[in-house]
């Protein structure tokens, strides 16, 4: 039987608006929305390995088809 716990807290900023899981499963991507960033997280080892400024207040997130 599967239970739901806390495994660790991941320190990403403020006001978390928007996550997003990339489809392979290995990165997930959060907007803080107060703090102006995406929050890069890498799945494997729960860490933050990167941030994308975006400014303003940025909270929800969506994949873009480029063609």
């Amino acid at each position: 039987m599967r239970t739901r716990r806390e495994v660790k807290r991941i320190p990403i900023g403020h006001g978390s608006g928007g996550i997003l899981v990339q489809p392979d499963g290995t990165r997930a991507f959060v907007s803080c929305g107060p703090d102006g960033y995406g929050a890069v997280i890498d799945l494997r080892t729960l860490t933050v390995t990167d941030r994308i400024e975006a400014g303003g207040e940025p909270d929800g997130l969506a994949w873009a088809a480029l063609k």
